[in-house]
């Protein structure tokens, strides 16, 4: 396996920007780019997404602490501002998860585990609605 490049592709960077900017958050799974978006993804971003998939996959797996914590926070906060129960059994065998990939500084663990908290507080949320 080859290491990641110590210098981000600035077309990725970009790319994440112009991703950020919209709501759009991404990770690896796999060989493929998961992502979430809060309204249909725009075929242009879709598009620089599948040509950019090998540079973007290798940008997200690179160890940054200070990302790792920074997608916690926003998992936490979403956990929050939905009003659901972190002490679920699913967020907490996430957020055990995101500890140990935290250790072992493994960041496509660390985002999968945000994702899936995320996940299921968007769920339970939904739930409690009635719209699921």
């Amino acid at each position: 396996m080859t290491a990641p490049a110590t210098t981000p592709d600035p077309a990725v960077v970009e790319l994440l920007t112009d991703l950020a900017a919209v709501g759009v958050r991404v990770s690896p799974e796999g060989p493929n780019v998961r992502y979430w978006s809060p309204e249909p993804l725009a075929p242009e971003l879709r598009s620089r997404i599948i040509a950019l998939k090998t540079s973007l996959l290798a940008y997200l797996s690179i160890w940054s602490a200070k990302r790792a914590r920074a997608l916690l926070c926003e998992a936490d906060a979403l956990v929050e501002r939905l009003g659901v129960d972190g002490r679920d059994q699913v967020i907490e065998a996430a957020a055990a998860r995101f500890v140990d990939a935290q250790h072992r500084h493994d960041m496509v663990t660390v985002r999968a585990a945000c994702h899936a908290i995320e996940d299921r507080a968007r769920r339970l949320a939904a739930q409690r609605s009635g719209s699921v």
